[in-house]
């Protein structure tokens, strides 16, 4: 079946929010993440946060209409938990080169049944495709995931190991990528002028923990 990479429009994103969730639940509730009900509210909850971020854009991977997988991200900026976090444990010349003008890619989800058809990938290059930032920045479980193998063969690097975000027990790794001037392409645009419907901004504990 044919698989469409897809960005999100303003009406689409509000109209496929469930939809996105439940990619999240079908993803994130399995090991090695192992996320419980509240989990999954609380990526429901922190959304619509994130859509209001700077530079977001988001697309979707369409199976016969269906959502079986998405990506999103944002401009990463300090005074947001997971920026300062990460930027506490760098040095000040790393903040410079991993931080100061980076994408936060803060979701990929690909759901089980749709794995193994690159599907991940795709929603990946699509997402980072023409970003005028200068590095993209991530974090996801330590663990040997399918996102993992991913992130490494798309030129990732590690800039902190077994991190533990606070709240958290599975530690983390926290990887970047620099684009060099080679991100030309623009397939994901930016999703201007989002208004979300109402939302607990305290529930942005993390940016990524993907699985594709």
């Amino acid at each position: 079946m044919t698989v469409r990479i897809v960005p999100l429009t303003v009406t689409e994103i509000e109209s496929t929010q469930s939809a996105l969730v439940s990619v999240y639940r079908a993803v994130f509730t399995e090991p090695p993440y192992s996320e419980d009900e509240a989990d999954v509210q609380d990526f429901a909850a922190r959304f619509p946060d994130h859509v209001q971020r700077p530079g977001f854009r988001c697309c979707v991977a369409q199976q016969d209409e269906r959502i079986v997988g998405f990506a999103y991200g944002f401009t990463g900026e300090p005074g947001d938990g997971w920026w300062d976090r990460v930027a506490d444990r760098l040095t000040d010349d790393e903040v410079e080169t991993w931080l100061d003008d980076c994408f936060a890619f803060a979701e990929l989800a690909v759901i089980p049944t749709a794995r193994g058809q690159g599907i991940g990938g795709r929603l990946h290059d699509a997402l980072l495709s023409g970003l005028p930032h200068r590095t993209a920045v991530l974090s996801t479980f330590t663990d040997e995931t399918p996102a993992m193998r991913l992130y490494r063969k798309r030129g990732w690097v590690t800039l902190l190991d077994d991190f533990v975000f606070p709240g958290g027990s599975h530690p983390c790794v926290v990887m970047g990528k620099v684009f060099n001037g080679l991100n030309k392409r623009n397939e994901c645009p930016e999703t201007p002028n989002y208004s979300p419907p109402s939302y607990n901004p305290s529930a942005t504990r993390r940016w990524s923990n993907s699985r594709a």
